[in-house]
């Protein structure tokens, strides 16, 4: 009876050890399993990651692909408009003209306007153009006349109450101008009177900028120029 009791004491402490082995197994088991599960769990979120951050790279280098399609197209533009610009220049309306020509015409429309275009309708204006060397007169009808400094152009109309210019060009755009009369007053034997008239007029002198004018103006003028000498 003894023998039977240690044979059940033995086979109890066999169970117990079988039982506390297949508990380990069983716990080993699920250890290894949710270590799988965390290793997959982490790759898939490293591929995610990844997948991101080419897609991230692949918008980037869009974007700035466009930006430079965008800025090559806008340079393009820019080129474009301005070789067109530099075509399309404005002929000049008095390129068959000389210099003096234009300049005589100019210089009456900048000092006398355009009263001349009444008589010149009816065919009554000639623009007369006469050239006179540095020491000219300043009064032609006296012999002891003061002069002029420098070479000056006279322009006058057909007729004494159109009036007269008389000049000496500059060359910068301005001319001096000389507020010569169409006609002396007084009495020529008054030397004195004479010679302060002729004063004045030098020291009366001013300066005229001369504007480019309505060229169809100007040629209207150049078209009645008459050069006398």
């Amino acid at each position: 009876m003894k023998k039977v009791g240690f044979v059940m004491v033995i086979s109890a402490f066999l169970l117990v050890g079988c039982g506390t082995k297949g508990n380990k197994a069983e716990e080993s088991k699920a250890a290894s399993s949710s270590e799988t599960q965390t290793m997959t769990n982490s790759s898939s979120s490293a591929k995610q990651a990844s997948s991101q951050t080419q897609s991230t790279t692949t918008n980037s280098q869009s974007v700035a692909k466009n930006t430079n399609t965008t800025q090559n197209e806008t340079t393009s533009a820019s080129t474009t408009i301005s070789s067109a610009t530099e075509t399309m220049v404005t002929p000049d309306p008095l390129s068959g003209y000389t210099n003096d020509q234009i300049e005589y015409a100019r210089v009456w429309l900048a000092v006398m306007g355009t009263h001349y275009k009444t008589d010149l309708a009816s065919g009554n204006f000639k623009l007369h153009v006469s050239h006179s060397a540095a020491g000219a007169a300043v009064n032609p009808y006296d012999s002891t006349s003061l002069t002029f400094p420098t070479e000056t152009v006279t322009l006058s109309g057909e007729y004494g109450y159109q009036s007269l210019v008389v000049y000496s060009s500059n060359h910068n755009g301005t001319i001096t101008c000389y507020p010569v009369p169409s006609h002396f007053q007084g009495d020529p034997r008054d030397q004195a009177a004479v010679k302060k008239q002729e004063q004045e007029i030098l020291d009366q002198a001013t300066i005229v900028s001369i504007p480019t004018g309505n060229p169809e103006d100007v040629k209207e003028l150049i078209a009645v120029q008459v050069v006398d000498n």
